[in-house]
């Protein structure tokens, strides 16, 4: 068992000075738009490898593109190379999914260097569970074993999972998956709105809501805060978060660093 509980920062500035940043030891259930939920994840990974530690991200919802993270990591003063830091994951179906979280703990084992993870996103854990071409019994069976690897996992390494889940899908998530997520998640932090970088987000466990700060406010006002009661190897190819081509400035550059990410 862990014996010590570090925090992951949220990376998003106005949530990072607003609430705690999450705890190691468990899960964090981020729910919300898909734009949202991504840019939350990517914000932690960068800081994460920022500070040189790697991250581990299984991507469920065919959102997986290690060049969107090039931007953020560069204005943080690192170059594309700290990518080599990130290892991803791909499922393209259920029983992928179900297989790249029932082997995690091995799959940790694969960094060098001693290097402890404190990061593992699954993005979009539920969505392939939901596939109509899935029976709804063995996609919820298969759910809730990858939130019991996901717990042990998390509470033995001593480690975060993130995982996300966006809300107006279509079709929608059964009840029945959104509650089993909702009672094993240790935590949970619903993403209200997102633009120009700035989140207005509700952290479950406080009962409080964040919102974005005004730039000309640089500090936090009790007018940010609202109580509960007043409210194999190969990376992915689709196109980045944001701009991030070979149209732009060292464009190509950035492509073949992207490329570079470890991945399975």
């Amino acid at each position: 068992m862990a014996s010590t509980v570090e925090r992951v920062s949220w990376g998003v500035r106005n949530l990072s000075m607003a609430i705690p940043d999450p705890e190691t030891g468990g899960i964090l259930l981020v729910e919300g738009g898909k734009r949202a939920g991504l840019a939350l994840c990517r914000e932690m990974l960068c800081e994460e490898i920022y500070a040189g530690r790697p991250v581990h991200w299984i991507d469920g919802g065919m959102s997986l593109d290690p060049s969107a993270l090039i931007r953020p990591l560069s204005d943080r003063g690192r170059t594309p190379s700290s990518l080599s830091l990130l290892r991803t994951c791909r499922a393209f179906t259920a029983h992928q999914m179900h297989e790249l979280v029932s082997r995690l703990e091995r799959d940790l084992l694969v960094f060098e260097d001693g290097k402890d993870v404190r990061l593992v996103v699954l993005s979009d854990l539920a969505s392939m569970f939901a596939d109509s071409q899935v029976k709804k019994a063995e996609g919820i069976a298969m759910l809730e074993s990858c939130l019991r690897v996901s717990k042990k996992v998390a509470e033995e390494k001593g480690l975060l999972v993130a995982i996300t889940v966006v809300r107006r899908r279509s079709p929608p998530l059964p009840k029945t998956m959104i509650s089993a997520m909702r009672e094993e998640a240790d935590d949970r932090i619903s993403l209200i709105s997102y633009g120009g970088g700035q989140m207005t987000a509700r952290l479950d466990s406080l009962g409080v809501t964040v919102r974005p700060l005004s730039n000309r406010a640089p500090y936090p006002r009790l007018s940010d805060f609202t109580g509960e009661v007043q409210s194999s190897r190969e990376v992915c190819t689709e196109p980045p978060l944001e701009s991030l081509s070979s149209d732009s400035p060292n464009g190509e550059s950035k492509d073949d660093a992207a490329r570079s990410a470890s991945a399975s």
